[in-house]
């Protein structure tokens, strides 16, 4: 499907013009969430970023509440559908009434309303960094072809985060070593100091 296509790639070019224009991790988060609920017609999104302390936590959301932000942060990887993803489960779309009972009454998802549910792993060269979330009002299942849409878009941000955190460290290790070397500096210089007070020491006392 040519028009199918085309929708993509817009939504790919889109998407990575918009990464590599934006700043920080908690903007390109949001820029993408944003531009997939859209794209999808979702009702609402989160991304959560893997966290070995804190398990999932959620760093970018849209159309959710308080409570429901509340409750999915304590999200620990392995739980319910998301956190499976971010332990390593495929993408996947579900319809959430059609899901086993155990995860129904797990999740708090039923109780916001929603009936179908996506997710994707933000995943850069293999390594899970986090979990994409489109909620949906309807019982809507992706079609693969969209699924993998958003798996690319996922990967895409999982780069630009990547870069991000280099970047980051970078900057950091730069702000160590002008440290150091202010301190080689001070150090040489107090020595130096010291040097000159003994040796005028030294002179004082032969004079």
């Amino acid at each position: 499907n040519i028009e199918l296509k085309s929708r993509e790639l817009a939504a790919l070019y889109d998407t990575a013009s918009f990464l590599n224009n934006s700043a920080t991790t908690e903007t390109m988060c949001d820029g993408v969430l944003g531009k997939m609920i859209t794209l999808f017609g979702a009702k609402a999104g989160v991304i959560r970023l893997v966290d070995k302390r804190d398990g999932v936590p959620i760093v970018a959301f849209q159309g959710v509440s308080e409570e429901f932000l509340s409750q999915e942060n304590q999200l620990q990887c392995g739980d319910c559908l998301c956190g499976d993803t971010a332990k390593g489960a495929p993408a996947t779309s579900q319809d959430l009434y059609q899901m086993s009972e155990p995860l129904i009454s797990q999740s708090t998802c039923i109780s916001e309303g929603f009936k179908g549910v996506v997710s994707v792993p933000i995943k850069a060269r293999q390594h899970i960094m986090g979990v994409f979330n489109l909620f949906f009002e309807e019982s809507v299942i992706l079609p693969p072809s969209e699924l993998k849409l958003l798996e690319t878009v996922s990967q895409h941000l999982a780069s630009a985060i990547e870069n991000q955190l280099f970047v980051t460290r970078e900057k950091d290790m730069a702000i160590s070593e002008e440290r150091n070397l202010l301190a080689q500096e001070l150090h040489d210089s107090i020595a130096q100091s010291l040097a000159f007070l003994n040796i005028q020491s030294q002179l004082l006392q032969e004079s």
